[in-house]
């Protein structure tokens, strides 16, 4: 049933060699997995995600997916493509307390038809806890519940999987040795750090994953996160992004740099995620972080059609 959306799908993603945007440095290699080509909406970690969560709910025999977002959520996005591509309904909890028609990710997800239901911030943080989410809820019950952010069990599995593909790219003949020495991706609710920190440790490879963090404070206490082990913790930093702000805040030099980065490399980065994980990288290697010798992987998890909403948002164009 899955072949509904595989056949819509770039698979395995490229990896492309960035090294020359990075001035050459000496002994060090820099690729990145461009998992935002998969496809224009279900792609980046958004797939890696969904892929078995979507398995899961059509052998359940579910009629439809049912998911919860923000206004300008990637996640919900995802979710309303996919469930397009299979031709079965999907339901979408809005975090917000209007409707905004003139938002191009409620659009898109109109487009897709979803069925948007508006709850206003405060009872959507409450998520199990509310009555009033638990009632849409229980009122879509033929439909799949995926979390927010898409993170679960599920969600790692396919994540795991990216790793594994990464593997086979790099035509490696034992999984026990593996090309990259540092892998870096972006931190939102931990299920891509985690599944990327599993799939690592699952072959013995002592490369080292970076996440880098979008927002402020503690990040341990984030779903995917707060339940790693001291043994994954070993293999594992977390980073603050190079540019502090407040998380999905427009900042001048994040725009400055998805232009300049879009005429170097020919590569889109988003403003909330992939922008500031390639602005920490860029950082890290100013700073001489990696050793003699690092092939560095950074992961590209999608994100794009935030661009417009960024744009509509804080009324700026980059151009995309």
């Amino acid at each position: 049933m899955l072949k509904k959306i595989e056949q819509h799908l770039l698979l395995p993603s490229p990896i492309q060699d960035i090294s020359q945007y990075f001035a050459e440095p000496i002994g060090i290699e820099i690729h990145i997995k461009r998992d935002e080509l998969i496809h224009p909406h279900v792609c980046g970690n958004k797939w890696r995600k969904l892929k078995y969560n979507l398995l899961e709910a059509l052998n359940q025999g579910s009629n439809g997916l049912i998911s919860y977002g923000g206004m300008y959520s990637n996640h919900l996005v995802a979710i309303a493509a996919a469930g397009s591509l299979l031709g079965i309904k999907t339901v979408g909890i809005v975090r917000s307390y209007k409707e905004d028609d003139e938002n191009p990710t409620i659009q898109l997800l109109k487009g897709y038809r979803m069925k948007l239901i508006y709850v206003a911030p405060p009872e959507y943080k409450l998520k199990e806890e509310s009555p009033i989410i638990q009632s849409i809820i229980e009122t879509h019950s033929d439909c799949f519940l995926i979390p927010e952010g898409g993170t679960n069990e599920l969600a790692l599995k396919g994540v795991e999987e990216m790793i594994a593909e990464v593997r086979l790219q790099c035509e490696l003949s034992t999984p026990t040795t593996f090309r990259f020495s540092h892998i870096i991706t972006g931190l939102g609710t931990g299920g891509t750090c985690l599944g990327v920190l599993r799939a690592v440790l699952s072959s013995s490879s002592d490369t080292k994953v970076i996440a880098v963090s979008p927002f402020k404070g503690d990040t341990y206490d984030m779903s995917g996160i707060s339940f790693i082990t001291d043994k994954e913790k070993e293999n594992l930093e977390i980073i603050p992004s190079a540019i502090k702000t407040r998380f999905g805040a427009y900042h001048k030099e994040i725009h400055d740099y998805i232009l300049s980065f879009k005429k170097d490399t020919d590569i889109a980065l988003d403003p909330i995620y992939t922008a500031k994980v390639m602005m920490t990288a860029e950082q890290l290697v100013k700073e001489d972080y990696f050793p003699k010798g690092s092939k560095v992987l950074v992961i590209h998890t999608g994100g794009l059609q935030g661009i417009s909403g960024y744009e509509y948002q804080y009324k700026v164009d980059l151009s995309l």
